[in-house]
């Protein structure tokens, strides 16, 4: 961590280097070290690695749960002490001004996927974390301790937890609502939204006039913008399909959840296996990067503006 930290202050001090800086910090390191680094760095970051400690012990039996989460714990501390210090005189150096985040490797261990999301939404509520990344585990020395994995990386089991992720950061969805001890593993045909308004058509038709934002929120196709613009655009004036169309709506998913002025775009059949007969003939519900057998996983970086272009990812 001392080397890292040396790297981290001659970027800042001698380089004058003013972009983004992602520092992964080390388990176990001088708590003095991460504070400094902290100062320093836009984001940090230490990865869980694995889902749980019965995991941890398993694979890697070096690390433990406990050296992990302690200095989560101070730089989560120092975020919130900062930002209260900020408060006060407006010169105080920021720390960890992006926040911090985490990763974990999926499929390595037999954790379902209740598990895996339940682990995210703990960080993010006790942890304060930005960001929980998944990487689908690719067994590249072929230790006989790991999984053979003969379909290859799980990598659309990977796209569903980082969607269910999302319904967990933005769209005020717990993960008890999306899976359960019952349910333990996300419909791998469909998305994480689509599949849970499919065993609650209790909650639909919604219309989309009198509707609130959260409520829009949870209509497969409507996303947070398109939510937003509705309910603008519906103080001046009705809204019919077209409309939805235009703001951004994805009709061919939320047609069979909406109403506008009390009437459904075509006549539908409320009924689960009929929507997702109907719902399943949609070719986006699998990526068009794993169809092409091309998927990217997804970056530390691809949650992150930068004004200039400039980042730098300091290792561990």
């Amino acid at each position: 961590m001392d080397l890292i930290y040396q790297t981290l202050y001659r970027l800042r001090t001698v380089c004058r280097f003013q972009g983004y800086i992602h520092v992964k910090a080390i388990p176990g390191a001088d708590p003095a070290l991460i504070e400094k680094a902290g100062f320093l760095a836009d984001r940090m970051s230490i990865n869980l690695e694995l889902p749980t400690s019965a995991a941890l012990r398993q694979l890697a039996p070096c690390k433990s749960r406990h050296t992990i989460l302690k200095p989560m714990r101070q730089i989560q501390n120092g975020i919130v002490q900062n930002k209260n210090e900020l408060m006060v005189c407006r010169k105080t150096p920021p720390f960890v001004p992006a926040g911090q985040s985490t990763q974990m490797i999926i499929g390595a261990t037999p954790e379902n996927d209740f598990q895996i999301m339940s682990v995210a939404e703990g960080l993010y509520q006790n942890f304060g974390l930005k960001r929980v990344f998944y990487s689908a585990f690719v067994n590249v020395n072929h230790n006989s301790s790991l999984p053979s994995l003969p379909g290859g990386p799980p990598l659309l089991r990977e796209h569903r937890l980082y969607q269910a992720d999302w319904l967990l950061r933005y769209y005020h969805f717990r993960v008890s609502e999306l899976l359960s001890e019952d349910k333990p593993n996300f419909n791998i045909y469909l998305d994480p939204k689509c599949d849970w308004a499919l065993r609650h058509l209790e909650y639909f038709p919604v219309e989309i006039h009198t509707a609130d934002y959260k409520t829009l929120l949870r209509v497969p196709g409507i996303g947070a913008k398109s939510a937003k613009r509705i309910v603008k655009a519906r103080r001046g004036s009705r809204l019919d399909f077209s409309d939805l169309k235009k703001i951004g709506v994805v009709l061919k998913r939320a047609l069979y959840f909406i109403t506008c002025s009390g009437r459904m775009m075509y006549p539908i059949k409320l009924n689960e296996d009929y929507i997702c007969r109907n719902l399943l003939s949609d070719r986006t519900q699998i990526p068009r990067e794993l169809r092409e057998e091309s998927y990217r996983q997804l970056s530390l970086f691809d949650d992150v503006s930068f004004g200039g272009g400039n980042h730098v990812c300091i290792p561990m």
